[in-house]
């Protein structure tokens, strides 16, 4: 085992994106919010994985990484 659980959704929209981090490993992705009523109360998850080194340790094994998982619900 790798560390690494895929859980998946088949009945959930699958959107990727590149992005990249900067020289201490941190990235920022902006995403506007619609000013419409209708999406109060919508939930969006985020997860992201990226490849990097897999040497010197603590890099994980084969370079994979990835971030804790992110559950947003809009309000009103």
């Amino acid at each position: 085992m790798l560390g690494v659980e895929i859980w998946l959704d088949p009945s959930q929209l699958l959107a990727t994106a590149t992005v990249f981090g900067d020289s201490i490993g941190a990235c920022e992705v902006p995403l506007p919010i619609p000013n419409a009523p209708a999406l109060a109360g919508t939930r969006l998850f985020a997860q992201f994985l990226w490849l990097g080194s897999a040497a010197p340790p603590p890099c994980p094994l084969l370079g994979v990484s990835a971030s804790n998982a992110l559950d947003v619900t809009i309000q009103p």
